[in-house]
């Protein structure tokens, strides 16, 4: 089981960047926001649902995924009803190596629209954040967002990119892949304990060739037995997950010749899910089999973990894409939109 990052006690204040808006509808007296806890899913349930989310999944579902820690959630609550929410979990930049959020979904009843409800409710997405240490809040918007969503992330200060595909492999996809024949190189695929070194090598590598090697960082990577408590006591959840393909080199040392770096999160159209936050191979290793083995091992691991998608994000032509095809990936429609980021104010 995953645990969560934040407590459902935790406390948090929010404060509006500028002016309230004029027009005001509702009563924001009887307005709770707070982090939402599994006896708030029926009610998220309904609220996406009446939002036109094609929901795959009942609340006992989105009970159960946050439990496990693939989301988190904040909701503004309103007397017997959730007037909005916000569904995100955390991620790692990987070339940074800092956490961010990522807000999966963001919905206010139109009842309760331009009275402050999603400014209170982004708002205390980035005091949480800030609380986390978190450097920035992504988010991806569906090209047909309603403008009043639009317009509260601009507020924030997003900015926008046009370039990324999301793509994915569904469940039948996944057993193929983890079914299929590894390497003809002597490789082994384990997790990571203490293969920081060939890791960060490699994410530098990563970086340079998509031209970020400016922004490329140094840093303490997120694995599971490290870190704090975040707030109010909760226990460490690591931000991402890490595979390494080595191979023999010296007696007993093995050299990192790959790696895959992925992280539990969800997605409000079919449920829990695994996102593939970078995957490389080492100049020299590339065309035997490693890659598509270090995949082989993230299927078999999102299989084990019950999810409904492995998912990731690569730009427009990216070199990699006919890999990811060969694997069975198809673009995925219901992430079709606007990828956009807001940094976390100090």
């Amino acid at each position: 089981m995953l645990a969560p990052v934040f407590a459902s006690d935790c406390l948090f204040a929010f404060s509006f960047p500028g002016s309230m808006p004029t027009r005001v509808k509702a009563d924001l007296s009887a307005l709770d926001v707070r982090v939402g806890g599994a006896s708030d899913m029926p009610g998220l349930h309904k609220l996406l649902s009446a939002a036109g989310r094609k929901l795959s999944f009942t609340h006992e579902h989105m009970q159960a995924d946050l439990e496990a820690g693939f989301f988190f959630c904040l909701v503004a609550a309103a007397c017997d009803e959730l007037a909005g929410a916000i569904v995100y979990f955390t991620l790692w930049d990987v070339c940074r190596c800092l956490r961010l959020f990522y807000m999966e979904d963001f919905y206010v009843q139109q009842a309760w629209r331009r009275c402050g409800v999603g400014r209170a409710l982004m708002g205390s997405l980035l005091d949480l954040a800030r609380a986390s240490h978190s450097v920035a809040v992504d988010f991806r918007m569906p090209v047909a967002a309603c403008r009043a969503a639009s317009n509260i992330c601009t507020f924030f200060g997003a900015q926008y990119c046009t370039d990324l595909i999301s793509i994915a492999l569904d469940v039948d996809a996944m057993r193929c892949v983890a079914n299929a024949e590894g390497s003809d190189a002597c490789v082994t695929v384990r997790t990571m304990p203490s293969d920081r070194g060939g890791a960060s090598q490699l994410i530098r590598e990563l970086a340079a060739e998509e031209g970020q090697e400016e922004h490329c960082v140094d840093g303490p990577l997120p694995l599971a037995a490290e870190g704090a408590a975040d707030c109010a006591g909760a226990p460490p959840r690591p931000d991402a997950r890490f595979l390494v393909a080595a191979v023999p080199r010296d007696g007993d040392v093995q050299e990192v010749v790959g790696l895959a770096v992925y992280a539990p999160c969800f997605s409000v159209e079919v449920g829990r899910c695994l996102k593939l936050l970078a995957l490389v191979v080492r100049t020299g290793w590339r065309g035997r089999g490693i890659g598509r083995q270090l995949m082989g091992r993230l299927c078999a691991e999102g299989l084990e973990l019950r999810v409904r998608k492995l998912q990731w994000e690569v730009l427009e032509g990216a070199r990699a894409m006919s890999f990811y095809q060969r694997l069975g990936a198809q673009v995925d429609t219901a992430q079709r939109g606007i990828e956009g980021s807001f940094p976390v104010p100090a």
